[in-house]
């Protein structure tokens, strides 16, 4: 990926569980209202790359999904988002990457 690496050790536990539906960090409540303000597919520019690895190695720095939560819960809106928009596209990007077909 280009805002960080997919292999990370901490990071990768986030993007597996996001493949199977379930997102640890991320409250209910966020989450819904995340999916009906932020529905553009515009890709990152490249300021929001730079923020979005500096926020993302915040996160790798906790292996714990309770301390990572915690991290995720105390950045500002702007960031959580950005956060969130990169953590989807790596879970698309491995999904796309398994070869599996969706009927």
């Amino acid at each position: 990926m280009e805002f960080f690496h997919k292999d990370s050790i901490n990071i990768k536990p986030l993007v597996e569980f996001g493949i199977h539906g379930h997102f640890p960090i991320f409250e209910t409540n966020w989450l819904e209202e995340f999916n009906q303000t932020v529905r553009s597919k515009r890709k990152l520019n490249g300021n929001e790359k730079s923020k979005v690895k500096k926020l993302l190695a915040r996160l790798a720095t906790h292996r714990s999904l309770s301390k990572q939560k915690v991290v995720f819960s105390s950045m500002s809106p702007q960031e959580q988002t950005l956060v969130t928009r990169a953590l989807f596209s790596m879970i698309e990007d491995k999904i796309m990457d398994k070869g599996t077909t969706i009927h």
